[in-house]
Protein backbone atom coordinates (compact mmCIF):
# COMPACT_ATOMS: atom_id res chain seq x y z
CA UNK A 1 0.00 0.00 0.00
CA UNK A 2 1.21 3.79 -0.78
CA UNK A 3 1.29 6.40 1.64
CA UNK A 4 -1.60 7.93 0.66
CA UNK A 5 -3.84 4.58 1.62
CA UNK A 6 -2.57 4.54 4.84
CA UNK A 7 -2.98 8.14 5.64
CA UNK A 8 -6.56 7.94 4.63
CA UNK A 9 -7.37 4.70 6.88
CA UNK A 10 -5.57 6.56 9.68
CA UNK A 11 -7.86 9.90 8.83
CA UNK A 12 -10.93 7.09 8.70
CA UNK A 13 -10.25 5.69 12.17
CA UNK A 14 -9.52 8.79 13.92
CA UNK A 15 -12.49 10.81 12.51
CA UNK A 16 -14.74 7.64 13.66
CA UNK A 17 -13.41 7.75 17.59
CA UNK A 18 -13.60 11.74 16.70
CA UNK A 19 -17.42 11.57 15.60
CA UNK A 20 -17.92 8.72 18.80
CA UNK A 21 -17.00 11.27 20.75
CA UNK A 22 -18.92 13.76 19.64
CA UNK A 23 -22.06 12.34 19.29
CA UNK A 24 -22.41 9.99 22.36
CA UNK A 25 -20.48 10.84 25.24
CA UNK A 26 -23.40 14.68 24.84
CA UNK A 27 -25.62 12.16 25.32
CA UNK A 28 -24.70 10.09 27.75
CA UNK A 29 -24.10 12.78 30.25
CA UNK A 30 -27.13 14.47 29.71
CA UNK A 31 -29.12 11.38 30.78
CA UNK A 32 -26.82 11.00 33.99
CA UNK A 33 -27.19 14.32 35.55
CA UNK A 34 -29.41 14.12 38.38
CA UNK A 35 -28.78 10.55 39.11
CA UNK A 36 -27.02 9.68 42.61
CA UNK A 37 -23.62 8.40 40.63
CA UNK A 38 -24.30 10.89 38.15
CA UNK A 39 -20.86 13.19 39.14
CA UNK A 40 -18.73 10.36 39.20
CA UNK A 41 -20.51 9.59 35.96
CA UNK A 42 -19.71 12.75 34.48
CA UNK A 43 -16.48 12.68 35.71
CA UNK A 44 -15.55 9.85 33.83
CA UNK A 45 -17.13 10.59 30.71
CA UNK A 46 -14.83 13.86 30.72
CA UNK A 47 -11.79 12.04 31.25
CA UNK A 48 -12.92 9.72 28.49
CA UNK A 49 -14.08 12.84 26.05
CA UNK A 50 -10.60 14.76 26.93
CA UNK A 51 -7.82 11.58 26.72
CA UNK A 52 -9.94 10.04 23.44
CA UNK A 53 -12.07 12.51 21.54
CA UNK A 54 -8.94 15.22 21.75
CA UNK A 55 -6.45 13.04 20.46
CA UNK A 56 -9.09 11.46 17.75
CA UNK A 57 -9.68 15.37 16.62
CA UNK A 58 -6.21 15.76 16.24
CA UNK A 59 -5.05 12.80 15.03
CA UNK A 60 -8.19 13.53 12.15
CA UNK A 61 -7.24 16.75 11.47
CA UNK A 62 -3.40 16.35 11.16
CA UNK A 63 -4.58 13.63 8.79
CA UNK A 64 -6.73 15.18 7.00
CA UNK A 65 -4.12 18.24 6.09
CA UNK A 66 -1.63 15.36 5.20
CA UNK A 67 -3.77 13.86 2.59
CA UNK A 68 -4.94 17.58 0.85
CA UNK A 69 -1.12 18.21 1.08
CA UNK A 70 -0.70 15.04 -0.70
CA UNK A 71 -3.15 15.19 -3.02
CA UNK A 72 -2.70 18.87 -4.18
CA UNK A 73 -6.79 19.15 -3.39
CA UNK A 74 -6.64 22.66 -1.36
CA UNK A 75 -7.89 25.10 -4.42
CA UNK A 76 -10.56 22.42 -4.16
CA UNK A 77 -13.49 24.34 -3.37
CA UNK A 78 -15.67 20.99 -2.12
CA UNK A 79 -12.66 20.54 0.50
CA UNK A 80 -12.43 23.83 1.23
CA UNK A 81 -16.32 23.95 2.27
CA UNK A 82 -15.60 20.57 4.02
CA UNK A 83 -12.60 22.22 6.30
CA UNK A 84 -15.04 25.46 7.20
CA UNK A 85 -17.56 22.87 8.57
CA UNK A 86 -14.37 20.54 10.13
CA UNK A 87 -13.15 23.42 11.75
CA UNK A 88 -16.77 24.64 13.36
CA UNK A 89 -17.15 21.12 14.38
CA UNK A 90 -13.04 21.80 16.37
CA UNK A 91 -15.16 24.76 17.89
CA UNK A 92 -18.16 22.60 18.71
CA UNK A 93 -15.90 19.91 20.29
CA UNK A 94 -14.40 23.15 22.48
CA UNK A 95 -18.07 23.88 23.57
CA UNK A 96 -18.70 20.16 24.78
CA UNK A 97 -15.75 19.63 26.28
CA UNK A 98 -16.39 23.02 28.49
CA UNK A 99 -19.32 21.80 28.82
CA UNK A 100 -18.67 18.50 30.07
CA UNK A 101 -16.58 20.73 32.49
CA UNK A 102 -18.90 22.37 34.16
CA UNK A 103 -21.51 19.94 34.35
CA UNK A 104 -18.90 18.15 36.12
CA UNK A 105 -17.97 20.68 38.54
CA UNK A 106 -20.88 21.70 39.26
CA UNK A 107 -23.78 19.34 38.27
CA UNK A 108 -26.44 21.17 40.39
CA UNK A 109 -26.39 23.91 37.62
CA UNK A 110 -26.01 21.15 34.58
CA UNK A 111 -28.26 21.88 31.60
CA UNK A 112 -28.53 18.27 29.58
CA UNK A 113 -30.72 20.24 26.70
CA UNK A 114 -27.55 22.26 26.17
CA UNK A 115 -25.38 18.76 25.75
CA UNK A 116 -28.33 17.35 23.21
CA UNK A 117 -28.22 20.60 21.06
CA UNK A 118 -24.34 20.34 20.65
CA UNK A 119 -24.79 16.87 19.91
CA UNK A 120 -27.53 17.34 17.30
CA UNK A 121 -25.59 20.19 15.67
CA UNK A 122 -22.55 17.82 15.65
CA UNK A 123 -24.54 15.29 13.90
CA UNK A 124 -25.67 18.24 11.34
CA UNK A 125 -22.25 19.37 10.93
CA UNK A 126 -20.93 15.48 10.43
CA UNK A 127 -23.55 14.49 7.74
CA UNK A 128 -22.58 17.75 5.55
CA UNK A 129 -18.78 16.74 5.95
CA UNK A 130 -19.74 13.68 4.56
CA UNK A 131 -21.32 14.74 1.88
CA UNK A 132 -18.40 17.20 0.47
CA UNK A 133 -16.01 14.46 1.25
CA UNK A 134 -18.05 11.84 -0.64
CA UNK A 135 -20.26 13.47 -3.30
CA UNK A 136 -18.32 16.90 -3.91
CA UNK A 137 -20.91 18.74 -4.97
CA UNK A 138 -19.26 21.81 -5.68
CA UNK A 139 -16.01 21.66 -7.74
Amino acid sequence: MDLYSWLKAGHVFAWAVWMAMLLIVPVAAGAVVGHSQGTTVLVTLRRLYSRVGTPAMLSALALGLGLAQLTGSFSATWLQAKLVLVLALAGLHGAIAGTLRRIADTPSEARPQHLSRLSIASGLALLLIIIFAVVKPIQ
